[in-house]
């Protein structure tokens, strides 16, 4: 609806009646201080605040932050109506036709901000311009907080129904990141594929300042300690440029790359049973080796090469714990552990990784007098499981691994876990939970594909993939179509459409709080 915008061109009002105009009085409806634009589109940046007290960058101007919108209407001259005093006009703002739709729980969670679609798509009551050729209409209008929804601004003369529209208002989101990157580490050299993703598909524009460096840790478990010296470790960085950023730092989100995030499970036992031990005199005295398998149903990798170690023992003790054979009522150990177990690499890694191991090689010989069958009891350390990323609960850091399953991850798969993380970060999965931050309402209709648990951590979506039969959990070899499953995958980086719908309808303006150098809150990761 509405005439070619910013001209005065008469316009076919409903009914299809092109209304006479005999002023063409109204020139223009201008979006004060436009700038910056797209095209011929007004960016909004609906999360950030106005004030003069925030400090942004100098294409962020006060009017082009947060949800309300002032306009001018001005004359194509100073006619005399105007000079009159009663020269009278009406507004309205009228909403693009894809833009997001709102549940009437969805408004009454809005945080105070305005999320609902205006209610000013009727005509205002009639204004006047008193003086002059222009009027500035300050607080009339307020756009929602859906990225990429659409609005015009329109105005007529009253007497003659004439009818001009502003450009367009487009809604967007802005954050920062501040990347921090430890040493030695083959993080990824640019963030670009994250960037365009939420840019391009979901107005949230992403500001990148430049990296900073902290001290390598070899892995990142589930244990305190090294838990919280990564957190100091990141802190300090992030302290170094902290200033940067003054009041905009609750907009800001930081990614800190690590080399592993790799969690232990100590402890494993495994049983090989029955296992024949050739007596002292046989021709296998000197070496009887039998392969153990790792696993319990599921085949599982020895903690080998996770920890720094700076010797072959070192290395050995970081996955061994015991070893026995074990006939009757005797129970003998292996003798001579590091000679006599010896972790064997997985033939299906290419190129095979020496450390990935899931199978270890026992020598059984010389430990009882004559040919005996037994078992062997094997109690190992091993991988519980390979974290992809963390995004923290109650701050703004993410967390992204730069090797895995003893292979670098490259370029494309950390921007994938970037992708997942921020996410995670701005609300997803929505699950139903008040206390959450993403003000949408949950229903089966909504989000059918959203999931907890099941092999993964955290609220999750299987579009693509479905539910795993019952009481079961998913093992990896499922085909997502949404970046939002619960284990990465590189070539998946779209958000499926429930998903797609949540995050830019998701309101930004509350940010995030720094996050602490002293505690550690998982939310969701991989």
């Amino acid at each position: 609806m509405g005439g070619t915008p910013g001209t005065g061109s008469p316009t076919r009002e409903a009914g299809g009646r092109v209304q006479p105009c005999a002023h063409n009085c109204i020139l223009s409806v201008w979006i004060l201080n436009p700038y910056p634009q797209q095209g011929a589109e007004v960016q909004q940046f609906v999360n950030l605040p106005q004030g003069e007290a925030y400090q942004g960058h100098s294409d962020e101007h006060e009017d082009r932050r947060g949800h309300r919108i002032r306009v001018r209407i001005i004359l194509r001259q100073t006619i005399e109506e105007a000079r009159q005093g009663n020269f009278r006009f009406q507004v309205r703002m009228v909403p693009g036709g894809s833009n997001a739709l709102y549940t009437g729980q969805e408004k009454n969670r809005a945080h105070g901000h305005y999320l609902a679609q205006p209610d000013n798509e009727d005509w205002s009551d009639p204004l006047t311009i008193s003086s002059g050729n222009s009027r500035v209409i300050e607080d009339h209008f307020s756009v929602t907080a859906a990225g990429g929804d659409m609005f015009t601004i329109q105005a007529r003369c009253v007497e003659y129904r004439h009818v001009v529209s502003s450009i367009p208002i487009r809604v967007w989101r802005r954050i920062w990141v501040q990347e921090v990157k430890m040493t030695n580490v083959g993080a990824a050299r640019d963030i670009i594929v994250f960037r365009n993703k939420f840019q391009n598909g979901h107005h949230l524009a992403i500001r990148q300042e430049r990296a900073v460096t902290m001290t390598r840790m070899a892995n990142i478990g589930d244990g305190r300690l090294e838990k919280e010296q990564f957190l100091r470790n990141t802190r300090r960085a992030y302290d170094g440029v902290r200033s940067r950023f003054r009041t905009r730092e609750r907009y800001v989100v930081v990614i800190a790359y690590t080399d592993q995030l790799a969690v232990k499970q100590a402890g494993f036992t495994v049983i090989k049973d029955p296992v024949a031990a050739p007596g002292f005199n046989t021709s296998e005295a000197m070496g009887h080796f039998i392969d153990v398998p790792i696993t319990d149903g599921t085949e599982r990798y020895l903690w080998k090469g996770i920890d720094d170690a700076a010797t072959d023992e070192e290395r050995f003790q970081s996955w061994f714990v015991s070893a026995h054979f074990v006939t009757g009522s005797r129970r003998i150990a292996i003798p001579n552990s590091q000679q006599n177990c010896q972790p064997v690499p997985d033939p299906s890694f290419t190129p095979v990784r020496p450390d990935a191991c899931k199978k270890v090689r026992v020598n059984v010989a010389r430990l009882v007098p004559r040919d005996t069958t037994g078992r062997i009891e094997l109690v190992v350390n091993v991988v519980n499981r390979f974290r992809g990323g963390i995004s923290y609960g109650g701050g703004n850091l993410i967390c992204v691994c730069t090797r895995s399953w003893w292979r670098s991850e490259t370029q494309l798969a950390q921007n994938a876990v970037l992708i997942h993380e921020m996410g995670h970060k701005i609300g997803m999965v929505p699950d139903g939970n008040p206390s959450r931050t993403c003000d949408l309402e949950h229903t089966n209709a909504l989000f059918p594909n959203q999931y907890r648990r099941r092999g993964h951590r955290g609220s999750h979506c299987c579009a693509g993939v479905g539910p795993p039969a019952a009481g079961g959990e998913y093992d990896g070899s499922e085909a997502p179509d949404c970046v939002m499953f619960g284990s990465s995958r590189q070539n998946v980086q779209d958000f499926c459409p429930h998903c797609t719908r949540a995050v830019n309808k998701v309101d930004l303006s509350d940010g995030w709080g720094l996050f602490s150098p002293s505690g550690w809150s998982l939310l969701q990761f991989f």
